[in-house]
């Protein structure tokens, strides 16, 4: 239960970033998990950045008798969190659930139905455009 990162090169080479640490919970009590970008940079030997990309956890963290569910549609908030990342590229993607809203099955546990998909957002954290999983299945397989 981890976040990932790419940014696109060109807008045709991902460059892979290590694998960030585990759920956290900062001061304001809130959830957080980071990724670690390989080079925060938007040159890579003279040629641009064009795109960052990485996935919020899918899955509801449990901690401590609590539930943190991660959603795409919300950047992480902070100086460490997304927004100052996003300023770098002109295209942000972020995968992961849309929203925060899941049910408790009758075992007690977290019942996550949340739609998976991507988020796209401009350098100032905007969102520009949400695609659910199953569409982007079908943007690829062109029917």
């Amino acid at each position: 239960m981890r976040e990932e990162s790419s940014k696109m090169l060109n807008g045709e080479v991902p460059i892979r970033s290590q694998v960030g640490g585990l759920p956290t919970i900062d001061t304001d009590g809130d959830a957080i998990a980071q990724t670690i970008l390989t080079d925060a940079g938007v040159l890579v030997n003279g040629q641009k950045m064009t795109a960052y990309i990485h996935g919020h956890l899918t899955e509801i963290w449990e901690h401590e008798g609590l539930n943190y569910p991660f959603t795409a549609l919300i950047p992480t908030p902070g100086k460490n969190g997304d927004l100052p990342v996003f300023t770098n590229y002109p295209v942000n993607i972020i995968t992961g659930k849309f929203g925060t809203k899941f049910g408790i099955s009758p075992d007690k546990r977290p019942l996550d139905v949340r739609t998976l998909g991507s988020v796209f957002f401009d350098r100032s954290g905007v969102e520009r455009l949400r695609l659910s999983r199953k569409a982007l299945q079908r943007i690829i397989n062109n029917n």
